[in-house]
């Protein structure tokens, strides 16, 4: 997973999710970024939060996306592109 924080600039972070678990109305996400720097990052996911996920991901570009995570159907690109996020 990449990140960026606009108080990095347009220096990138890289981590991965290590778990995420149910706390009350709300999914604690536990992000450890490793690169440039090593933290412990926590997102609170709160019933908004998926409604917005699930309103402004609901494409076929993003539905095909996550679809070939699930069911590879093609040889996928393992070079990333700079992102402008």
């Amino acid at each position: 997973m990449r990140m960026r924080s606009t108080g990095l600039g347009k220096r990138e972070l890289v981590g991965h999710v290590q778990k995420i678990e149910r706390k009350g109305d709300t999914l604690l996400v536990s992000i450890q970024t490793t690169e440039p720097v090593r933290w412990h990052v926590r997102v609170l996911v709160d019933y908004e939060d998926v409604r917005q996920v699930m309103k402004t991901g609901m494409n076929w570009d993003n539905i095909s996306f996550l679809m070939g995570t699930v069911l590879p159907v093609k040889q996928r690109s393992t070079q990333v592109e700079e992102l402008d996020y």
